[in-house]
């Protein structure tokens, strides 16, 4: 299994940035289940917020062990999360079991 790296702040590595993190969590090379080939930001925005008016922000903020505030955001949608969170939510809203 590979190496999981956090992007730097500057940028100039070339394998660094939000994006190659994003390819590596898909690949499947950060702990845990990866990120499916559907799931992506389209399919969060169409499929996973509008459920999440469904859920209380308690059930958010426990699946996610984030703060109360971040999972208040996140269900008003005002915040789009980590796609680390993406395959929780879609759990907790029964999109994906």
């Amino acid at each position: 299994m590979g190496e999981l790296s956090f992007p730097d702040k500057s940028g100039t590595d070339s394998n660094s940035g939000f994006h190659v993190y994003t390819a590596r969590i898909q690949r499947g090379l950060g702990k845990g289940e990866g990120l499916r080939d559907w799931l992506n930001e389209k399919a969060y925005r169409s499929e996973i917020l509008p459920r999440l008016s469904e859920l209380t922000v308690k059930a958010i903020r426990l699946a996610l062990d984030v703060s109360h505030p971040y999972a208040t955001n996140i269900r008003r949608g005002a915040v789009l999360p980590h796609p680390r969170h993406w395959i929780a939510l879609a759990k907790l809203t029964g999109i994906y079991r």
